[in-house]
């Protein structure tokens, strides 16, 4: 790595609960973790290894100059994305012609990091090799995994995760020493969040003590008992319990296996289901992170369970517990845990799976289509914002497509039909790992397979280098000529021309896209020949013919206001800004590139974000203002490295990186650069979009030597008339949080944090929570 070395947090998550006993464990682990390479923490389903994992990695990240990372793969059935995934969590191109493995080796050769693998059991093959590859070849990296079991490979320590400490049954103790065990702790501190004023008390405390010595201290059976004690007492929980355990205890109870113990404790859940809920638990086992009502219905409902039926069916187990909500825009969204999941497999025949994971996939195939048909409208950002909602789901449908060759086109239609959301999500390695294997498997001369070429080609030339992206550009050549459909011959022409213009080929891309605009504008197809004006416009601007690449992007830009686009409407935006960086035109490139990024933020699109912090760095150099440069290409490395690209794949803008980039370094010096450059790398990502926007000053450390602040306007701390609450609600929306995440983390109902961020919406005259992340960090800058 060049440059500074600087401290990175990583992707931990907050802790939104209190952190219940470990003590001694946490001690154990920190002191242990400095002398392996491979901690795994092993130990039963609900026992809590993740959180132990991420508290104490909470407390190393000093220890790590490039960060703490927390990689999940609960979602993921599928060894082979293990190297993707962690990708995806940490950043770093690592999908090369030489396979995902050795590229994510490759990154991490020369870094000091910890990564946190979390869940490996279903995966434990996958996990084991990726593990065992990074260890060999990255001297500076250190693995703490979660897993049911070891990953058996060389150098691993295993840690044993235990379950809380419970007390004996004793008239003896008393009150205060019984709430020194962390089980009797964990289960009065949930149960009193879930039922105000639940507390230990004389009278309950022999029925708290013996819940937790039968769930054995298991942090989840604690946590899935005190909901129920919403509904019981104490000493009603405590009789069920001895009802539906007597069954399982054959002797010492901590001699039992973890999967009895825990499924004890899910039979006992499912039997205070009615037959029904029973039958849809099962049901809803088919998707993966989570589903909506209208899924639901479309999927799960049949003569036993009517569609009309199906919304009070839901809320019955969302009252027992099976079932969590989570509030996301005007909807609820319903989860599954993973253990209850997995439970719920065993509900369900082979046959009745296979239907459901039919419906699965066609329901989803349908969500794909809708979302490219809508895809130049005004339902953009929802579509989209609805494929990012639905990640883990499209995988387990596609996976559904490699089960039989006869389903394999249909997933390769969804694969393909996925090309802008590969993009903008961040997941091209993802996307070119499904349709790579789909193309294998779907090996029919068709639309299908041609589509699924061409669209392999555009994804393939982000990440790859060398010949695989001809001869894809190749064979859809020869198909195109077979199929004769001149809809997806014009869509290969339109491929190659990107692939050309990303090669740096400007002249052979200028007269490639122009073809393929002739022959999408004459069939009709307006979203591509719009995109094919654009795209054209940047490899005419870089043969120097300023006046074309401008009349180009300013004949389809009305075109893309009107049909409420945010996507190509932004990327019309940075050609017409990147012409005019071009042609000194430095104010106006600035204010084209802000509005570029602002029409990006609603989609999440950070790998583009990150071209409009280049582009303004590269504005910010040409109007003699390399410090602000230097920072902006610092925030513009930090994307990079977060969604896994590199500008160098985009060699049409790498040729300006290369031209300014030099020019701030010379006008400031090796070290000053380094130092401005690191201090943008730092930001976070919505401090980076503030600082973009112009909306926070420079920090000391990044103003130019002798330069004086810019003065601050009387009321540059002023909160006007927030109140405390407010303040403290608008700090939480500024981290990212969701309603439902802030009630939670204040202890409060989701309708009281709505009125407070309309209040602050209103008071502060604002539109979105973007802008608000944006004011909290002027805030916070002039605080400092």
């Amino acid at each position: 790595m060049g440059g500074t070395r600087t401290s990175r947090i990583g992707n931990l998550p907050a802790d939104l609960t209190t952190f219940v006993g470990r003590g001694q464990e946490i001690g154990k682990l920190r002191a242990q973790l400095p002398t392996c390479r491979l901690m795994t923490l092993t130990g039963v389903g609900g026992v809590g290894k993740t959180r132990l994992a991420v508290r104490v990695a909470s407390e190393l990240t000093r220890a790590f100059p490039d960060g703490v990372w927390l990689i999940e793969f609960a979602a993921l059935h599928d060894a082979e994305l293990v190297p993707a995934t962690i990708a995806s969590a940490l950043g770093g191109e690592i999908y090369t012609e030489h396979g995902g493995a050795e590229g994510l080796s490759e990154y991490l050769a020369d870094r000091e990091a910890l990564l946190i693998l979390d869940n490996c059991e279903h995966l434990i093959d996958g996990c084991a090799a990726t593990a065992a590859r990074i260890l060999r070849s990255c001297p500076g990296i250190r693995i703490l995994a979660t897993s049911r079991q070891p990953l058996g490979i060389s150098g691993e320590h295993v840690f044993a995760v235990s379950p809380l400490d419970v007390p004996e049954i004793s008239a003896a103790e008393s009150l205060p020493a019984v709430r020194e065990y962390a089980a009797v702790r964990l289960l009065v501190e949930r149960a009193a969040a879930a039922q105000p004023g639940f507390g230990l008390t004389a009278e309950n405390r022999t029925a708290i003590i013996a819940i937790c010595r039968r769930l054995d201290g298991i942090p989840l059976a604690l946590e899935l008992a005190a909901r129920r004690l919403r509904a019981l007492s104490p000493a009603q929980l405590h009789e069920r319990l001895d009802d539906r355990y007597s069954l399982l205890t054959g002797g010492s109870r901590t001699a039992l296996p973890r999967q009895q113990t825990l499924r004890a404790l899910i039979d006992w859940s499912y039997e205070l289901c009615t037959t029904t809920e029973q039958r849809l638990w099962g049901r809803l086992s088919v998707f993966e992170d989570g589903f909506d009502l209208a899924a639901a219905e479309a999927i799960c409902a049949d003569e036993a369970i009517p569609e009309a039926e199906m919304l009070y069916v839901v809320a019955g187990l969302v009252d027992k517990s099976i079932i969590t909500t989570a509030e996301e825009g005007s909807e609820l969204r319903y989860h599954l845990s993973e253990t209850l999941q997995e439970y719920g497999h065993g509900l369900v025949d082979d046959d009745d799976r296979a239907r459901l994971a039919r419906r699965h996939r066609d329901r989803y195939a349908a969500l794909v289509a809708a979302a490219e048909a809508d895809w130049f409208s005004v339902e953009q950002v929802r579509q989209f914002t609805r494929l990012r909602r639905e990640h883990a789901n499209l995988r387990a449908a596609l996976k559904f497509g490699l089960r039989d060759p006869a389903d394999a086109g249909v997933g390769l239609a969804m694969a393909a039909g996925l090309r802008f959301y590969w993009l903008l999500s961040g997941h091209v390695a993802e996307g070119v790992h499904w349709i790579d294997r789909l193309l294998a498997a779907h090996r029919t001369p068709d639309v299908v397979r041609l589509k699924a070429l061409r669209v392999q080609a555009h994804l393939g030339a982000v990440v790859w280098e060398g010949a695989t992206v001809d001869r894809l550009l190749d064979e859809a050549d020869d198909l195109a000529a077979r199929v004769g459909d001149p809809h997806e011959a014009a869509y290969v022409i339109q491929s190659r021309g990107l692939v050309q213009l990303f090669r740096g080929d400007a002249a052979g891309a200028a007269e490639t896209l122009s073809e393929a605009f002739h022959r999408h504008d004459a069939l009709g197809d307006e979203a591509a020949a719009v995109y094919d004006r654009i795209q054209t416009s940047l490899a005419v601007g870089q043969l120097g013919d300023a006046g074309r690449a401008v009349e180009l992007v300013e004949s389809v830009l009305p075109t893309c206001r009107e049909r409420g686009d945010h996507w190509i409407t932004a990327l019309a935006l940075f050609a017409l800004a990147v012409e005019s960086c071009r042609q000194g035109e430095c104010a106006r490139a600035t204010d084209l590139h802000r509005e570029s990024l602002r029409l990006r933020l609603p989609l999440d699109d950070q790998r583009n974000v990150g071209l409009n912090f280049e582009g303004l760095a590269w504005s910010a150099v040409a109007d003699d203002d390399p410090e602000r440069g230097a920072a902006l290409f610092g925030a513009s490395l930090s994307v990079q490295e977060a969604v896994g690209t590199s500008l160098r794949r985009l060699r049409h803008l790498y040729a300006l990186h290369a031209t300014y980039e030099p020019r701030a370094r010379k006008a400031l010096g090796d070290d000053r650069f380094e130092q401005l450059k690191q201090a943008g790398r730092r930001r976070s990502f919505t401090e980076a979009v503030a600082f973009a926007l112009g909306d926070t000053d420079r920090t000391a450390a990044e103003d130019r030597p002798g330069r004086a602040r810019r003065a601050e306007s009387a009321d540059a701390t002023d909160w006007g008339t927030l109140t405390r609450r407010e303040r403290q609600i608008a700090e939480l929306v500024a981290e990212g949080l969701t309603n439902k995440e802030i009630a939670t983390r204040l202890i409060i109902s989701i309708r009281t944090v709505e009125g407070h961020v309309e209040n602050v919406l209103a008071k502060r005259n604002f539109s979105s929570r973007a802008q608000v992340a944006a004011w909290i960090a002027t805030q916070r800058a002039h605080e400092e």
